[in-house]
């Protein structure tokens, strides 16, 4: 009988994880140019608002973007035989799955109303 890597379980749904870590993002980005488009046109807005919210953009996509040049380099460092398939599957599942949990805690609602 032979004994499964435990390290690759999981690492079958990374692709899955990506769609969807893909979709969060565009849910993120639009839920926050739509409270901003919001605020916008309720109040004035000074240039700490506008700094605010501009970072808050910057914010809301930057997890996506450094998850998705780490999985980028992953790759070029797999097609060069640097990195085995095995540790390029963990770690792209790994990266899939902490983005993931990243953009639902983003997507989750802050504060009082």
């Amino acid at each position: 009988m032979e004994k499964e890597d435990r390290a690759l379980q999981g690492t079958e749904n990374a692709g899955m994880f990506w769609g969807v870590v893909y979709f969060l993002v565009f849910a993120v980005l639009l839920i926050r140019i739509i409270n901003i488009w919001r605020a916008a046109h309720s109040q004035s807005f000074d240039w700490a608002g506008i700094s605010e919210n501009g970072m808050n953009l910057i914010y809301g996509i930057l997890p996506g973007l450094v998850g998705l040049m780490f999985r980028k380099t992953l790759k070029k460092e797999l097609n060069r035989g640097m990195l085995s398939d095995r540790t390029y599957k963990i770690c792209n599942w790994h990266i899939a799955l902490l983005l993931f949990f990243t953009y639902m805690g983003m997507m989750a609602p802050t504060g009082p109303k």
